[in-house]
């Protein structure tokens, strides 16, 4: 009998043994426990969580056309929390304000703080 005949023999009996055995019950040990969890909140009580502060909110990005006191037309960018906001930082800017419109969510370049957002004043052409 050769070794080929050998091998088929045995990956015959292998094959045999695991799929004809008879599957086992697992032991009731071997089962999943819920874990017990306990939520307490009493925490919401606490000075040190009445005390956090809010998240500031995330401005928006607006693009607007305004003018300027000699009637030079404007057209930019400016990121505000709304657009009420947005108007009111181009009034103190001293533009007369034409439209301003939501432009999407996002900005141009995220690396850009917040705070470092200023009106932006390129002439319109």
């Amino acid at each position: 009998m050769g070794i080929t005949a050998s091998l088929v023999l045995f990956l015959i009996f292998i094959s045999l043994w695991v799929f004809l055995s008879k599957p086992t019950q697992p032991k009731s040990s071997s089962t999943f426990n819920k874990p017990k969890v306990n939520v307490n909140l009493a925490i919401l009580d606490l000075t040190q969580f009445k005390n956090l502060e809010h998240f500031e909110l995330i401005p928006l990005q607006f693009s607007y056309i305004a003018t300027t006191s000699k009637k030079v037309t404007i057209k930019g960018f400016i990121s505000a929390v709304s657009k009420e906001e947005a108007i009111k930082m181009l009034q103190d800017a001293k533009l007369q304000v034409v439209e301003v419109k939501e432009t999407g969510v996002g900005r141009d370049n995220p690396f850009l703080p917040y705070s470092a957002t200023t009106p932006a004043t390129t002439p319109a052409k």
